[in-house]
């Protein structure tokens, strides 16, 4: 049976994978309940988390905690859980960037991102995207309406 959960979600193409290894191996060895990163553009983050820290969320939460957001409940009472919230480099913290499918638009611009870069798929470094984000302003444009800064777990 599993113990652990990776998660990343369908509407995110683009997921921050340089530094996936390294946070599982932090993840078992510190014996985190989640271990994650943030303030990466919105849609390529990653969650890992202990089978057991989903249940009591599920278990403890209400609907609103048993949704696609099913890490508001260990967010709102992280002092019940081991929560590791590994650095990024400083060129990839970037909240204000958005990279997820939910609208049209969002569907334009990680298209666009990914003929660029399809050489580079489908780990496609998430610093290179921001490098081209930031010499093309008209790309982030598409989707500034959207765009919902902020930080996850800070």
């Amino acid at each position: 049976a599993a113990s652990d959960v990776f998660r990343v979600t369908t509407e995110c193409p683009f997921m921050y994978h340089e530094v996936v290894d390294e946070a599982w191996q932090r993840h078992v060895e510190n014996g985190n309940d989640v271990t994650t990163v943030d303030g990466l553009p919105e849609g390529t983050h990653f969650e890992i988390y202990k089978l057991a820290a989903l249940e009591i969320s599920h278990e403890r939460g209400t609907s609103h905690h048993r949704s696609e957001g099913c890490s508001r409940y260990i967010r709102e009472h992280r002092g019940d859980f081991q929560v590791e919230v590994m650095e990024v480099p400083s060129d990839c913290v970037r909240p204000e960037l958005r990279l997820t499918v939910d609208y049209p638009e969002d569907l334009v611009l990680c298209r666009r991102l990914y003929e660029h870069f399809r050489g580079e798929a489908p780990l496609i470094p998430i610093d290179q995207i921001i490098q081209h984000l930031d010499q093309h302003p008209e790309l982030t444009a598409l989707v500034a309406a959207y765009a919902k800064p902020g930080w996850l777990w800070k």
